[in-house]
């Protein structure tokens, strides 16, 4: 969780700069347009695959015992 907040923050604060220097250069204004919901929309899409990415493999490597993965005999 804490991966997607800093990803989301410095993300965003690297697409305004640029954005801004986009928009300033073409039209001599720092006039960015995002859209509230839209932004939501991505940062939600981004936090359900990062959770569908890390939780299922996270219960299967915690499902074993610690004690039986590391006296296995694999």
């Amino acid at each position: 969780m804490s991966v997607l907040l800093i990803a989301a923050v410095l993300g965003t604060g690297i697409a305004l700069a640029v954005l801004t220097a986009f928009s300033i250069g073409m039209t001599g204004g720092a006039a960015i347009a995002v859209l509230p919901l839209v932004y939501a929309t991505v940062v939600g899409a981004a936090l359900l695959l990062a959770l569908t990415a890390t939780a299922p493999p996270g219960r299967v490597a915690l499902k074993a015992r610690p004690v039986e993965a590391v006296t296995s005999s694999q």
